[in-house]
């Protein structure tokens, strides 16, 4: 797919974003003022036990809202992608697991590693998908795009204290 026709099918920030997406009966409410400099996302569950809202703040706006069951536990989890701001509009996620229905706990996503990183000029998709949530982006070359992409593969892992989303693959093609 050419830079062109990525940009396209990409998702475009809106003022005062607010959806809900819904799975296995938990409703995650999404909502951000979407502001070019000051901004944070709030997530509400629905349909937990305890359903207090989770808000952090962010640097760029919300574009678009994953929803899925990665680990299969019958509890789903909510992705919130995050566009930063042009020239490279770097992508970040904040996402949130509901705990057996009970309640919504933040999950964590490691920052990248030099190997990940290295080529990285943002323009970042997502895409949660059979178990595995995806990743991809242009890799860049002495400041220009390639034709290769690159693809992080993430699995949803419990941790000592949180989720986690552990790099499973990458993949360049």
């Amino acid at each position: 797919m050419s830079e062109a026709e990525a940009a396209k099918t990409k998702p475009v920030p809106v003022k005062n974003y607010s959806k809900e997406v819904s799975l296995q009966g938990v409703t995650f409410r999404i909502e951000s003022p979407n502001n070019e400099g000051d901004n944070s996302v709030t997530i509400t569950p629905v349909g937990l036990e305890h359903g207090e809202p989770y808000k952090q703040k962010v640097v760029g706006q919300v574009v678009d809202v994953k929803c899925d069951d990665l680990d299969v536990s019958g509890a789903p989890e909510v992705y919130v992608i995050v566009r930063g701001p042009e020239p490279d509009a770097k992508g970040t996620v904040v996402a949130c697991a509901a705990n057996g229905k009970k309640s919504m706990t933040p999950i964590n996503i490691p920052a990248d590693t030099p190997e990940i990183a290295n080529g990285y000029s943002g323009h970042d998709e997502y895409e949660a998908m059979e178990g595995t949530f995806v990743r991809r982006f242009t890799v860049y070359e002495d400041g220009k795009p390639t034709k290769k992409i690159r693809q992080i593969q993430y699995k949803l892992k419990p941790g000592e204290a949180s989720w986690q989303l552990k790099v499973d693959k990458t993949i360049e093609y």
